[in-house]
């Protein structure tokens, strides 16, 4: 249910931005010969964004008893419906209720207080639960969740060269993915994997350590460039990157997305 909630939200927000510009685009070809864009459609965005969130996270499916209830406690304006709508955070609501009683230890997050519960879940909702091993964490936001699961550390600087060496292997397979959609025959796979990443501007947020590994957010200006040293693709990343705790060496960068990604 989040996952499709999720994915709306993409979609709509894409639309807003497609409108004006393909607006633009008509209006201008009004004036003057410019050549045809492409433009993906919000639900082409909106089935991107799924598809990564399904890569990042396991995807719970729905119980069809689970969802009869939710129906059932919007029309009996029973929490979180007790408004008289509200059968998705009833369903979301009943997913939770449910692991935590088989065990499991849950980490609620959500900025809907208003369903759920100022400072706390309601108390019809807790009783829910009242028998589960863990009490649920019912948390606001992402950053407190975060502050849940890990210890912050204070960074030190990295070096360009080790991260362009950790982030390479995930560079390479982001650009090969843009490429296989861009069929161009001067920029191809094999260039792609022969090149050498380089990476400069590099900004790292607060860092953290989950599980004895240590984690940080890193944005940098990346490029592809041959072994001649021709530059012919950059991007701007954002990625997880995984580094040594206590020697802050770089072991493994993950790429989260490739901003304004582009060939030359």
């Amino acid at each position: 249910m989040t996952l499709h909630e999720a994915s709306n939200m993409r979609r709509e927000a894409a639309n807003r931005h497609l409108k004006p510009f393909l607006a633009a685009h008509a209006e201008l070809s009004r004036m003057t010969s410019i050549e045809p864009i492409y433009a993906p459609t919000g639900e082409d965005v909106a089935g991107e964004f799924e598809d990564r969130l399904r890569e990042l996270f396991e995807v719970l499916p729905l119980d069809g008893a689970d969802a009869v209830e939710a129906f059932r406690r919007e029309a009996r304006r029973l929490a979180p419906a007790r408004l008289g709508k509200g059968g998705r955070d009833s369903a979301i609501w009943l997913t939770v209720a449910k692991l935590a009683n088989d065990g499991n230890e849950i980490f609620f997050v959500t900025d809907n207080t208003k369903d759920f519960g100022h400072g706390g879940l309601y108390t019809e909702l807790l009783a829910e639960v009242a028998g589960a091993p863990h009490p649920i964490q019912y948390l606001s936001d992402a950053n407190e969740f975060v502050s849940k699961i890990a210890t912050s550390v204070s960074l030190r600087a990295f070096g360009e060269e080790q991260l362009a060496a950790a982030f390479a292997s995930s560079i390479r397979s982001e650009v090969i993915r843009a490429l296989e959609a861009d069929d161009s025959p001067e920029h191809t796979v094999d260039r792609a994997l022969a090149a050498n990443v380089e990476m400069r501007d590099v900004r790292a947020s607060q860092g953290y350590v989950v599980d004895g590994h240590g984690l940080a957010l890193i944005r940098a200006t990346t490029t592809l460039a041959d072994p001649t040293g021709v530059q012919w693709s950059t991007a701007t990343l954002h990625g997880w990157l995984e580094f040594e705790v206590g020697t802050f060496v770089p072991q493994a960068g993950a790429v989260e997305r490739l901003a304004d990604l582009t060939f030359r």
